[in-house]
């Protein structure tokens, strides 16, 4: 239950109680219909102040973190809060310096990563993803729907589309998210601070993006 429900239902039963009180004492129809008007209006007033609650409180924020692993994060950032990595990549060649990869294993198919660039000895991590864990991007996780995401977020600024054509990648670089989805339902969540999260082999243009595998 959400505060703003927790205040809805106890204004409601203290409503209810101080109605019961008022026919007990005064045995009153005219006492009931007034207190049955308060509890309409105040169902009404409070009722309008949860739905704004709600609203404000699943408003879209701009993301900088996920499980645990900062945007900006050094290497050894990044081991002090997850530990060991399972697996580490070394240095690769990028366009805005080099890139490395972080993988922490959760089992059964289930792992975060964290993938840094910048100069040889002073790379930070750009991007932060999940796969079959409990990380939560803008309130979507595994098996959240392609409809609902668009529905919340509205078109994405880039879709990647991967080069069998069976999955694909929507960038909300506002909000730093990135979503990796299959037959229509998450698979991936992202943080990233790059304009667009792409596949690195492309379907039918097959041109070189950012490597998010």
């Amino acid at each position: 239950m959400t505060i703003g429900e927790g205040i809805l239902w106890s204004t409601i039963v203290l409503v209810v109680f101080a109605s019961i009180v008022l026919l007990t004492k005064k045995k009153g129809w005219g006492a009931f219909f007034k207190v049955l008007a308060i509890v309409v209006a105040l169902g009404l007033v409070v009722g309008a102040g949860v739905w704004v609650y709600s609203k404000y409180e699943n408003r879209p924020l701009v993301m900088s973190s996920l499980e645990g692993i900062s945007l900006g994060m050094s290497e050894v950032d990044v081991t002090l809060i997850k530990g060991e990595p399972r697996k580490i990549s070394k240095l690769d060649p990028a366009p805005e310096g080099f890139r490395k990869f972080m993988l922490f294993d959760h089992g059964s198919d289930s792992y975060t990563y964290a993938i840094l660039r910048g100069p040889e000895g002073s790379m930070v991590v750009t991007d932060i993803c999940d796969k079959g864990g409990y990380g939560r991007v803008l309130g979507f996780s595994q098996y959240s729907s392609e409809k609902d995401i668009l529905e919340k977020l509205g078109q994405p600024s880039n879709v990647s589309i991967n080069e069998k054509g069976t999955e694909k990648i929507l960038s909300y670089p506002k909000w730093n998210a990135a979503f990796e989805l299959s037959k229509g339902s998450v698979i991936k969540v992202c943080v990233s601070n790059r304009p667009q999260v792409r596949y690195s082999v492309e379907y039918r243009e097959s041109k070189k993006g950012e490597d998010v595998k």
